[in-house]
């Protein structure tokens, strides 16, 4: 693959049952986009890749950004088991997601039930994090580096997978180079006095870890875009 001139960034998102690193993930989301572009379109969301032959979503190159999404199994699986053994959950969470499918959320029945996407096509989580760092090599590979991780916010979903991959002897590749999505899009509010809403749109479900990640980088693109405007008309 030829490598593009401008680095990538990548925003992460995981849905887990706790708060603290360790907790235990059922999905891994992730896009690749470049914050000063315009921002993305998020009607790509309705027409995402399907889950290949191992359960991931994967797109390097292509129509639409970078992207990656996988469900974490447990439960039946013996290594999976063994995966809640080493990890923790909370009774706050877990009451979040009660109240969730009580609400009716589609993601957290896909998340929770039997017969769910979690359910058919969730892998070990050994299986999602090695699928993860192939996918950021890629993009390494295809722009020439991936410069800045970024999640909403940065202290919960990226220190997760660190302690995770470091559970399963792998490098988290981030370093300090991450990013708060959240502090970037409440900065520009708060100096452009200017909303920046979620995106509304029927296929983008609420908590579905891909999904997420989407309305995040289309929040971050725009904030930026509002921050350099204003910063442009008050240097003119």
């Amino acid at each position: 693959m030829k490598a593009q001139s401008a680095a990538m960034h990548v925003l992460v998102d995981i849905e887990s049952l706790g708060l603290s690193p360790g907790a235990v993930i059922m999905s891994i989301g992730a896009v690749g986009f470049r914050p000063h572009e315009e921002p993305i379109d998020v009607d790509l969301g309705a027409n995402q890749p399907n889950y290949d032959g191992q359960g991931i979503i994967r797109q390097v190159e292509g129509p639409g950004s970078p992207m990656f999404h996988a469900y974490v199994a447990f439960g039946d699986d013996t290594l999976a088991f063994a995966e809640t053994k080493r990890s923790t959950l909370d009774c706050g969470t877990l009451s979040f997601w009660v109240q969730e499918l009580a609400d009716g959320n589609s993601e957290a029945r896909q998340l929770l039930l039997p017969g769910g996407l979690r359910h058919r096509y969730g892998v070990d989580l050994s299986i999602a994090l090695t699928q993860f760092t192939v996918w950021l090599s890629a993009l390494q590979t295809a722009y020439g580096s991936v410069e800045n991780y970024w999640a909403w916010p940065s202290s919960f979903d990226l220190p997760n997978l660190r302690y995770k991959m470091r559970d399963y002897g792998m490098n988290s590749p981030w370093g300090s180079n991450t990013r708060c999505a959240s502090t970037v899009v409440k900065l520009a509010e708060q100096f452009t006095g200017s909303r920046i809403l979620a995106p509304d749109r029927p296929w983008l479900v609420k908590h579905r870890a891909l999904d997420d990640c989407i309305v995040e980088v289309h929040r971050v693109q725009r904030a930026m875009k509002l921050l350099r405007s204003q910063i442009c008309a008050a240097g003119s």
